[in-house]
């Protein structure tokens, strides 16, 4: 009776492995179909969020996801909120187990504020060098 029982328990185990070995099965996918996929999932998500997604995408050794965002709080929500589901989605709908995310982050140019004199007659004096030569020839004292 042993040896019965243990008949189906095999059996099972076996028909385990076969399921799982097709998920982790990785197919190749375009950038194409991952571009539809990814749009399928921007369109689930809640209005005010699609922003975070709905950004140009990049398919990298047919398994990163490059995406680059604005700054780093976008990148925190994103990982936070979606990162997990995002994934989850896209590899069960391209078959893939081993598609990632790779963020990076947009360097921003910080443009320099001009607020006193002397700021605003330094940044003129860099685009026009004459102006040192006035200053100096009319003796004329640039205080804020």
């Amino acid at each position: 009776m042993k040896e019965k029982s243990k008949q189906p328990i095999i059996e099972e185990k076996e028909s385990i492995q076969e399921k799982t070995s097709e998920v982790f099965e990785n197919q190749d996918f375009t950038e194409l179909d991952l571009k539809k996929k990814w749009q399928e999932f921007t369109i689930q998500m809640s209005e005010s969020d699609r922003f975070l997604l709905d950004r140009n995408i990049i398919l990298q050794d047919n398994k990163a996801i490059q995406i680059e965002l604005d700054n780093q709080l976008m990148a925190d929500r994103l990982e936070k909120i979606y990162q997990k589901d995002l994934l989850d989605f896209l590899k069960k709908e391209l078959k893939n187990q081993s598609i990632h995310l790779e963020v990076s982050i947009k360097k921003q140019e910080v443009k320099k504020r001009l607020y006193t004199s002397l700021d605003k007659f330094e940044h003129l004096a860099e685009k026009y060098p004459a102006l040192n030569d006035l200053k100096d020839r009319f003796d004329l004292n640039i205080n804020p």
